[in-house]
């Protein structure tokens, strides 16, 4: 698997290099660290300073290099918009991910969320792997062991459960399929127009189950209230999150149609956000997910 780091110099973009390195080791995965410059990064009397830019870029490249200790990488910088310069290079180096920091105020800062992150998920040619903030301060990093997708049998979400699927069947972990029913309860429903409604929370969950091999450890579990909070609140028994994204509009209406940015801000495990299209198996370096 190949995995493609965004790297700005800011302690969230360490962040994205630590979760990438973790996920290299887990996987097996070969590095590129897309460094993009933009020239507002530097003063106005340095920005067209080739050799003020040649300096950035090495610096970046020693830090990224001391960052990732004795990791072989591939470094790639570009003076150009983020957006252009990230689809670019993921797309040279045959990404199969892309490995992003969380929400910050330095020089990426307009990456995630923002407009910038929203061309950037619908352009994005493979899954996007966000990192919660302080990752890298973190004093351990245990292997990946339980996925959680959240699911409501959208397209979107069969791509999740496909992505799911595939991580899982390389890290040797289980899938845990998340569907979440605002208003639902475990308890009695009235009878009348309701009544049908009592069961489909579960049904979704097990028509998300149904989509995994039967070989893939897994569970299912149908959590209450509201979908981001609800989600927020259970990745914290969480290794990894995946999300569905249909790729257009704005953020809040476009992961599963309603989950808001702040699963991906303030989610306590890394989240995986699947741009519709771009599942691994359809990257280009990738294995297809076994099938049950």
């Amino acid at each position: 698997m190949k995995i493609a780091i965004g790297w700005d110099g800011t302690d969230e973009g360490l962040d994205a290099l630590r979760l990438g390195s973790d996920l290299s080791e887990q996987l097996g995965g070969e590095i590129t660290v897309a460094c993009v410059i933009e020239p507002g990064m530097l003063p106005p009397e340095q920005a067209a300073d080739r050799d003020e830019l040649v300096k950035t870029a090495h610096d970046l490249y020693e830090t990224a290099r001391i960052s990732l200790g004795g990791t072989s990488f591939e470094f790639r910088e570009r003076l150009s918009k983020p957006v252009e310069s990230l689809t670019e290079i993921a797309l040279e180096a045959e990404s199969d991910l892309l490995v992003l920091g969380s929400t910050h105020l330095g020089p990426l800062g307009r990456w995630w969320p923002g407009s910038v992150a929203e061309r950037l998920e619908s352009h994005s040619p493979c899954p996007i792997v966000v990192a919660p903030t302080g990752y890298a301060q973190r004093r351990e990093h245990p292997a990946i062991s339980v996925i959680g997708v959240a699911y409501d049998g959208s397209r979107e979400a069969r791509e999740s459960v496909a992505v799911a699927t595939d991580l899982a069947e390389r890290l040797s972990a289980e899938v845990e399929v998340l569907s979440v029913a605002p208003g639902y309860t475990s308890g009695d429903v009235p009878l009348g127009p309701l009544e049908p409604l009592r069961g489909e929370p579960t049904r979704t969950v097990e028509r998300g189950l149904s989509q995994l091999p039967s070989a893939l450890p897994a569970f299912g579990e149908v959590l209450e209230g509201d979908t981001a909070a609800a989600l927020e609140e259970r990745a914290v028994e969480l290794d990894l999150l995946v999300i569905g994204s249909r790729g257009r509009g704005p953020l809040r209406t476009r992961v599963l149609g309603s989950v808001s940015a702040d699963v991906i801000r303030t989610a306590p495990c890394p989240v995986v956000v699947v741009p519709l299209g771009s599942t691994l198996d359809e990257a280009p370096n990738a294995q297809p997910a076994a099938q049950g």
